[in-house]
């Protein structure tokens, strides 16, 4: 029996690594759909490194920026789906599609194979502003809707949606209570 389960391991061993060693059979192409210098882009340009360790191929980071991420997520999605051009996705390629009805991308048209990174969201503000607490500044946006502005990468990335959703929670509307200010690299 021993020598029945090695010889049944031995097999399934062989058989799993001669159809590992069928992909990648060529270069694997990583669209970072942002442009160079940003978070997603040494995300990407990391987990291409590693990979290449691990799958015997090349892996090419190309920066695909526009939409928030939708132009490299559209570009993706429409290519070959032979598992040679991947997405570095981030969390708005998953939003744009729940908030957006004319969004480029619909949720079904991707695969998600693994989360790479977790990216922690820190709320500050000046070490002289008279907010003590998140409680001091939802009262200060509530007070004055408006008035007060924070910068994110788009409504639909985890920054903006970060903001949005705690004004939420806190029953405001977060189109009103602060002013959105797009960052103009969008990573």
């Amino acid at each position: 029996m021993k020598l029945t389960l090695s010889l049944a391991a031995a097999t399934l061993l062989a058989a799993s690594t001669a159809y590992a060693q069928s992909y990648p059979s060529e270069p694997v192409t990583l669209v970072v759909p942002y442009g160079p210098g940003g978070a997603s882009d040494l995300a990407g340009r990391a987990l291409a490194e590693s990979a290449r360790e691990y799958l015997g191929q090349p892996v090419t980071v190309v920066n695909q920026a526009g939409a928030g991420g939708m132009t490299g997520a559209r570009d993706v999605v429409q290519a070959d789906p032979d598992g040679y051009t991947l997405l570095l996705a981030r969390v708005g390629m998953a939003l744009s599609p729940a908030v957006n009805e004319n969004s480029s991308v619909d949720w079904d048209e991707y695969t998600f194979i693994s989360p790479l990174e977790a990216t922690p969201m820190i709320l500050a503000v000046a070490d002289d502003s008279p907010y003590e607490s998140v409680e001091d500044l939802l009262e200060g946006i509530e007070n004055d809707p408006g008035a007060m502005s924070y910068a994110a990468s788009g409504a639909t990335a985890i920054d903006g949606f970060t903001v949005q959703s705690l004004l939420a929670d806190a029953e405001m509307d977060p189109l009103t209570a602060a002013t959105l200010i797009p960052l103009p690299w969008g990573w």
